[in-house]
């Protein structure tokens, strides 16, 4: 259900740009504090190991999917943020209450 037709990674009237086509499923990290670094390190790696690879196949742009991402680290999904700006991104801090 969450494959994309390689014709939905281009635009027709430029058939010569590829896109790249990333789906994050989760930002999900181990309770286990002896492996929540180590597992941080290695998604965070695994990240920027994929965009290098697309920005060399497909430079004309990224789709990132997050369509039925279920959450996680927080930390962890604002972190892969900065890499995909050469801005730094600040996020805003505040808390939702439930009730």
């Amino acid at each position: 259900p969450w494959t994309v037709p390689t014709s939905h990674l281009r635009l027709a009237d430029v058939p010569d740009q590829n896109f790249a086509y990333i789906r994050l499923a989760d930002f999900k990290l181990p309770t286990d504090d002896t492996k929540r670094s180590a597992a941080a390190d290695a998604y965070r790696d695994e990240f920027r190991r994929i965009l290098a690879l697309a920005n060399e196949r497909a430079p004309n742009g990224l789709i990132l999917d997050l369509r039925g991402n279920t959450g996680g680290d927080i930390p962890l999904a604002e972190g892969l943020l900065q890499y995909l700006t050469p801005r730094e991104i600040e996020p805003s801090r505040f808390a939702l209450r439930q009730s």
